[in-house]
């Protein structure tokens, strides 16, 4: 989100004929404060939605109910690894359309829940779980960078390119968003302003490419 509001300040002082330095001393608090409030109440919305998690355990599935977010039911017969890191994390794995599920280390009775799910699969070691995802960052440094070519570069093949690239990319993480279950509710409503991005990015397209 920091990087992308660099990126946008950029992009504007570059598109101003005359920069105008009260404006700019003005306008970056104000996006710096809005910065910050947006990421206090995304930490604070995550933190509560991370303390409901709750795992069901039955004789043929295993159900994760969390706050915002949807069911997870997990069939033992779908299940195809379970692996615990280092640091306790359990990761589920199976074969169906919810994919991977992570329990974090910090529920509680999670030796019983261990012993449960070794009577399903053996749980095997695995080195810590890494919690970021370094080639979605690489891929969205790579977004970022595309994004300033449309709007800044005036080469028709370099812009061409970049907005195709962004237009796959938005539309993908679109696609990705409103499917993924692991997903809270609130994200999912707000994945449609990538609609928005992409509306603009093909508009921008269009007037460097064809008028």
């Amino acid at each position: 989100m920091t990087i992308s509001v660099i990126v946008g300040v950029v992009i504007s002082l570059y598109h101003s004929k005359e920069a105008n330095i009260n404006n700019l001393l003005l306008n970056i608090p104000i996006l710096c404060f809005c910065l910050g409030f947006v990421i206090y109440r995304g930490v604070k919305s995550q933190k509560h939605s991370f303390e409901s998690i709750q795992l069901i355990t039955d004789n043929e599935t295993l159900t994760r109910l969390q706050f915002s977010k949807p069911s997870i039911i997990i069939r033992y017969d779908d299940i195809t690894s379970i692996e615990k890191s280092n640091d306790g994390y359990l990761i589920i794995k199976s074969n169906n359309s919810n994919g991977k599920l992570i329990i974090p280390s910090q529920i509680e009775n999670i030796i019983e829940l261990e012993i449960i799910l070794n009577n399903i699969i053996q749980v095997k070691s695995k080195p810590r779980y890494q919690l970021v995802n370094y080639k979605a960052l690489g891929t969205i440094m790579m977004a970022i960078i595309m994004m300033i070519c449309v709007y800044l570069s005036d080469n028709k093949i370099i812009v061409g390119i970049s907005g195709l690239g962004i237009v796959v990319l938005m539309a993908y993480a679109f696609y990705q968003l409103r499917t993924n279950k692991s997903i809270d509710d609130k994200s999912k409503l707000t994945s449609w302003i990538l609609l928005i991005v992409i509306a603009s990015v093909i508009g921008i397209l269009y007037d460097k490419l064809i008028s």
